[in-house]
């Protein structure tokens, strides 16, 4: 079962950044203006999800629990560090 989730935000990672278009911060959204002024470290943090995500997929491919276990925290810190900088609290 978690493998199968995790595939799934394997593939899911790759789809919010297209939603993260210039001049669409004002208004109704949680989404910071930093974005647009820092768009290279927020492109950074997308490939890091990306990238985690897909570690996080294939750790739990493997069944090595240990290895799971870490990547899953890897995974959620990468989450976390993108949320604390460029999404409203």
């Amino acid at each position: 079962e978690f493998r199968t989730r995790a595939e799934r935000l394997a593939l899911l990672a790759q789809m919010p950044w297209e939603g993260f278009i210039a001049g669409s911060y004002d208004g109704d959204t949680d989404a910071l203006s930093k974005i647009e002024s820092d768009r290279a470290g927020f492109d950074e943090r997308a490939e890091a999800l990306m990238t985690q995500s897909r570690a996080l997929a294939d750790a739990a491919a493997s069944q090595d629990l240990d290895a799971l276990r870490s990547q899953f925290v890897e995974t959620a810190k990468t989450c976390k560090g993108c949320h604390q900088q460029y999404r409203a609290d």
